[in-house]
Formats: C-alpha cells, structure tokens, sequence
C-alpha cells in the first residue's frame, strides 16, 4: 500500500503525510520514503542521444546546525558564500526521451563536463545556455546554445526548455511538499523526481508494477543518516 501511495504522487508525499495515511510513525515514514528513492537509481542507464539539453540549478539549502563546531572564521565564510552551501544540481535531458540529474557541491567544470562526457552519447547536438562552462572542453558534441542575458529563449530548435520545465516541477515539489532539504539527501531526490519523469506516460499501476520489480538490496538505517560521504564517492564514479 505504502509503496502505491508514494509512486503514484506526482510531486512526492511528506513523511508527515505519510506517515498519517498508513498508521505509523513520521520517522518510519522517512526512512521508506528513502529506501524508495534509493531503489529508483539506474544503476546501468544507456548513454542520451539525439538532441539532449543540459542545464544547472541549486536546490538544496544549508540550516544553523550545519555549522556546530565550526570556528567564527568558517561560519562567516559559509555564510557569505551561500551559492556554495545550497547544492549545485545538474539536469541533462533528452527530448522526447528521459532525464538524469546529479548532486554536486558547486556548479564548475570539473563536475559538469565529466558528467555530460559519461552520460552523453559522442556526436550528440547538445543544447545549452551561454554558461561559461560549456565554452570549453565538449568538442565531441554539437555544441549550440541560446543567450538568457540577451534575453533569448529559443532560436529555431534551439533551447534548454525542457530541463527547465522538469525544474519547475521539482521546484514546486520541493518547496510545496518538502518545504527543505539538505544537500547530504538531495541526490536521493534527484533520484525521485527523474523517475517521476522518466515515468511519466505510465498508469500509476504500472509504474507501481515497475517500482516493485526495481527493488533490490537493503539501506540501512545507519547508512542512510551517514551517507554524505557515500553521495560524493557515488557522484565521483558516475563521472569516471
């Protein structure tokens, strides 16, 4: 029951809510709904091709707690670095196909460029905007992109559109079902709202019947509320 609740919200369910509808407490609420988004990573996703866009945001925020322990000095530091501290988030989308999407620290080549090369078929015509970081490095792809600053949003078929749209959908989901994350979960969210995408012309039995069938090993407890280490080694592998 609780596994047909959770697939088929289109922008999430609360622990809270959860937790409510199924008679048990919002700490074991929280934790299914992680072992879920767990269960919903691709493990062996084919490289996107055709036409793919690529696109970065920030989603996730940093709170108070994130400091304990931490001297006036990096405190002051954190805080008048906030682009740093919200998550840089990574969406490469292919049109007409599916969506992957990765966690990063902060938005800068080293993170983007690997990314884009282990998931992004060689040849492919790769739309984005006119981010500094697309100028260099990306000579296996057809590289085009459109102006925001000029105020240009589409240039024939030439647009990042589609990535910006499953944004607004998680935005909304993150903000109106969340309220807030940190960036030490945010690519177990990730993970949710590209399989939401990525499913998004199934019925919700069927997309049950597929979220059953994607289940597999065991996320523990202690893992799970230790896993800021394990995202970062994860995202370093997905970009090898």
């Amino acid at each position: 029951m609780a596994l047909y609740i959770i697939s088929g919200h289109k922008k999430g369910i609360s622990s809270y809510q959860l937790a409510k509808d199924i008679g048990t407490s919002q700490k074991s609420a929280w934790f299914m709904l992680h072992r879920m988004r767990e269960a919903l990573k691709e493990n062996s996703p084919e490289l996107l091709s055709g036409i793919v866009e690529s696109d970065e945001t920030y989603m996730a925020r940093k709170f108070a707690s994130d400091f304990v322990g931490l001297s006036p000095e990096e405190v002051d530091y954190k805080l008048n670095n906030p682009i740093k501290n919200k998550g840089a988030v990574l969406g490469l989308a292919q049109r007409g196909g599916n969506i992957r999407v990765f966690a990063f620290d902060e938005s800068k080549g080293d993170n983007i460029k690997p990314t884009i090369k282990a998931n992004v078929k060689p040849g492919t015509r790769l739309m984005t905007d006119e981010a500094f970081v697309y100028r260099r490095g990306l000579d296996e792809y057809k590289h085009e992109a459109v102006f925001h600053s000029k105020r240009e949003w589409v240039r024939l078929d030439v647009h990042t559109n589609t990535v910006e749209n499953f944004w607004s959908v998680m935005r909304r989901g993150i903000y109106g079902i969340y309220h807030q994350i940190s960036f030490k979960h945010l690519q177990a969210y990730c993970n949710e709202y590209s399989y939401r995408y990525n499913t998004r012309k199934l019925k919700d039995a069927e997309r049950f019947i597929l979220t059953l069938g994607k289940i597999e090993g065991r996320l523990t407890y202690k893992n799970l509320v230790n896993n800021g280490k394990a995202n970062k080694q994860n995202n370093a592998a997905q970009t090898a």
